[in-house]
């Protein structure tokens, strides 16, 4: 008899069609035929977009977990992203990566978020299912981020309760 408690270990590497999907996302914000720099610049800017939405779904401490952990498991892959780190009060919550870019490195930052974007795919697929988890992923990164959840949430405080 197995015990349920038991850890089940969590694989290495996320699911191939994560990484096609974080990759496409990456191409389609970079144009078609980007250069490295131009790569990790998307790259960048699709993760933040990715922390807002997820804030806007988890709350901001919730997408700071699943990114938390994400990163985690991205690092252990591509230690490129050993600078990078996640501030949960913060929006977008992904910080540390253009302080230390260096051109020669940009390729290899951008596989990293690839990873990242993946990873973190896959975690949410863990937790929703993947068809949503994909959803979610490019919903978020398609989204203007010039609205964050902070200023959603302070909108949404204006408006008058309905007398019921």
């Amino acid at each position: 008899m197995s015990d349920p408690y038991q850890r089940v270990p969590m694989p290495p590497s996320p699911p191939l069609r994560a990484r096609d999907t974080a990759r496409q996302l990456l191409l389609d914000e970079s144009g078609e035929t980007p250069d490295e720099q131009q790569l990790f610049m998307a790259a960048e800017r699709v993760c933040a977009r990715v922390c807002i939405g997820l804030a806007r779904w988890f709350g901001p401490f919730g997408a700071a977990a699943l990114m938390g952990r994400a990163l985690a498991r991205a690092q252990a892959e591509h230690p490129a992203l050993l600078h990078a780190s996640i501030v949960p009060d913060k929006s977008p919550c992904l910080e540390g990566l253009t302080t230390r870019v260096d051109p020669r490195h940009a390729g290899a930052l951008s596989e990293g978020l690839i990873v990242l974007l993946a990873t973190l795919t896959d975690l949410i697929g863990r937790l929703v299912g993947d068809d949503l988890a994909f959803s979610l992923l490019v919903q978020s990164a398609a989204a203007d981020s010039t609205n964050t959840p902070s200023d959603a949430a302070a909108a949404g405080s204006n408006k008058p309760m309905d007398d019921q």
